[in-house]
């Protein structure tokens, strides 16, 4: 993972365990939509790189009508945390 430059951060060992548990209540938290799509066009990608950006290109179609981005926006520009709904 290293290579892919995919590290995000680097704990103490005593640390991993809380930090872990946070960082999986925080992507929880995330949209739902937006990481199945993501999820599928990351997949997709890793087999066939044209392929997985054209998966990507369909999900953003789909993901700008959606309540989630709605949501998003508005607690960004409200500076609060968004609730997600998954629609």
């Amino acid at each position: 993972m290293y290579d892919y430059d995919v590290v995000n951060e680097v704990v103490p060992t005593e640390e991993f365990d809380e930090r872990v548990h946070e960082f999986a209540a925080d992507l929880a938290a995330g949209p739902p939509v937006s990481q199945k799509l993501t999820k599928r066009a990351m997949l997709r990608g890793y087999e066939d790189v044209e392929a997985g950006l054209e998966l990507e290109a369909q999900a953003f179609g789909h993901l700008i009508n959606t309540d989630d981005l709605m949501e998003g926006i508005t607690a960004f520009m409200g500076d609060r945390e968004p609730e997600f709904e998954g629609e």
